[in-house]
């Protein structure tokens, strides 16, 4: 992935003409505001590519049918219109009709209509597109246009999450993708080349591994104009040059600030620095169909030669706190009663599981074996994160203790990708980013191995038992039904949960009405404005 060098990429933004706009309130002087992403979509389609760094460019310039927001701490999320002005819940709650804007138009011309919705519901649910998330549609039964603007939506049962999983996934134009053949969506460059889009802006260039440039999309409607007329993504993997850029104000905005550097970023006054826990694990997934690892005994041996702490003091600077659970502080599935349970180590008791999977030190100690083969494996991680390769390198001593030799093998994030959809790995560790609806079967239904199911965990029934959990309607209820849950998945120890981050991002002083939140770090970038 080839980088244009900082002075090039600066002279190439002032090249840029800011095109037949007008200036409003809170971008006097038509400046851009140059955020950094950690690494380049693979496409510009949610369903194909669903990671952070897409989903923040995408959600900028294409719709959901309402915005979701940050307030999932004691239930279901509220809901605000988007390109839905309304909605009505039938008297059973089995349906929800959706009225749309009338006034929304896709950048090529074409009016969004209730037939782009269920297009896009369609494709979500295609086995033949793939999408990860699917998942979340499993009790949606039908979605049907009543005409151009109206759209209703039939499920199987009523629940809490009827209008999360409603919203999930973005509307797509479907005059364009229904003429691709689904099992052809990932082969099409023609979109991604000109995005038809129907946000607060539009993508006027993409150059791949070097920069998204977002302009304002013309054909929004008054209250989805943006502040800000320019938004550019600049793609800078290496952590240490996002920061160089930000103290330097090439760039505006960056999140995940390295730890280390937080006092001296907050006492520089060009920056305005913010932190909230991230809705997300740190964790090693273990490859439960490699040969090492199918053997629970194994994992487990693992988990309990880790120091959670030291990671934590080390590695982030204190800034985070242990997880030993897949729900994540922050949602109301969370039990912190478990951490205080399962975080400790106890080295003694990871060796007699070894010794019982076969796993045999000889008198001297030193590295185990089992049928003359060592205890050895890669642990992988990705190269543009500087507290996992530190957390991996601690690790590595830390198994050492029990006689496993865990290798580093920091790789570019595209590699991890790839190597976790394929199997192609030992041990993995990685940030795992939580939905807001409490939710087990994308990261652990053997359905999704492949997808989210990095592990290829088979145990438990996890998509009947999360199915049974998420349809009940009384939140007291379902809080036990997703701890028990957990606690079946962890005595299986697919993944060991290492600890949860506190996200500390920095942004320039001089932009005001700025939202981070743990949805996004841009989350309300359309409404951000410079000082005049």
């Amino acid at each position: 992935m080839r980088l244009l060098p900082p002075a090039l990429i600066a002279a190439t933004l002032v090249a840029l003409p800011l095109v037949g706009c007008k200036k409003p309130a809170g971008d006097p002087r038509g400046r851009p505001v140059v955020l950094a992403l950690s690494s380049d979509p693979d496409h510009l389609n949610e369903y194909l590519d669903d990671a952070i760094p897409t989903a923040d460019v995408l959600y900028r310039v294409m719709l959901h049918l309402m915005e979701e927001q940050p307030d999932y701490a004691a239930g279901p999320p509220v809901f605000k219109p988007q390109l839905a002005s309304s909605w009505t819940y039938s008297a059973d709650s089995l349906q929800i009709t959706f009225h749309l804007r009338d006034d929304i138009y896709w950048s090529d011309g074409a009016k969004t209509s209730a037939y782009d919705v269920a297009f896009s519901h369609d494709a979500a649910i295609d086995p033949a597109v793939g999408w990860s998330g699917s998942d979340t549609k499993r009790f949606i039964t039908a979605v049907v246009p009543v005409d151009s603007f109206t759209v209703r939506y039939s499920y199987s049962r009523a629940y809490p999450y009827q209008l999360m999983d409603a919203n999930d996934g973005l509307v797509l134009p479907a005059h364009y993708w229904s003429k691709v053949p689904r099992d052809a969506w990932s082969a099409d460059t023609t979109f991604d080349a000109r995005p038809i889009c129907n946000g607060s802006y539009r993508v006027e260039q993409w150059a791949r591994g070097q920069q998204i440039i977002l302009t304002r999309n013309e054909r929004a409607p008054a209250d989805l104009q943006p502040a800000i007329g320019r938004a550019v993504f600049r793609i800078i993997p290496d952590g240490v040059n996002r920061l160089n850029q930000l103290r330097s104000g090439e760039v505006d905005a960056v999140e995940g600030v390295p730890f280390k550097d937080v006092p001296t970023l907050k006492a520089d006054d060009k920056l305005t620095i913010v932190s909230f826990p991230y809705f997300g694990t740190e964790s090693i997934a273990w490859n439960n169909e490699s040969p090492i690892f199918r053997d629970v005994r194994v994992r487990q041996a693992m988990a309990l030669a880790i120091d959670r702490q030291q990671l934590i003091d080390a590695a982030l600077s204190g800034f985070g706190i242990p997880a030993v659970a897949p729900m994540p502080k922050g949602i109301w599935t969370y039990d912190s009663s478990l951490v205080a349970e399962r975080n400790r180590v106890d080295t003694v008791r990871a060796g007699q599981l070894l010794d019982q999977a076969g796993w045999r030190q000889g008198p001297d100690g030193g590295l185990r074996r089992k049928d003359g083969k060592p205890l050895e494996f890669m642990l992988t991680t990705s190269s543009t994160s500087t507290d996992r390769i530190q957390a991996t390198e601690m690790m590595q001593q830390m198994l050492r203790r029990i006689g496993a030799s865990a290798k580093p093998e920091p790789v570019e994030l595209q590699t991890l990708r790839a190597k976790l959809r394929s199997g192609d790995f030992s041990a993995a560790v990685i940030g795992l980013r939580n939905a807001t609806q409490p939710t087990l079967a994308p990261a652990f239904s053997a359905a999704n191995i492949g997808a989210q199911n990095y592990s290829r965990y088979r145990g438990t029934d996890v998509a009947r038992l999360d199915s049974l959990a998420a349809s009940e309607r009384n939140l007291a209820r379902a809080r036990p039904a997703f701890l028990d849950l957990q606690r079946r998945i962890m005595a299986d120890e697919p993944m060991t949960f290492l600890y949860q981050r506190l996200r500390v991002n920095g942004y320039n002083h001089e932009l005001q009405n700025v939202q981070m939140n743990s949805l996004s770090f841009c989350w309300n970038l359309n409404r951000w404005s410079w000082t005049e």
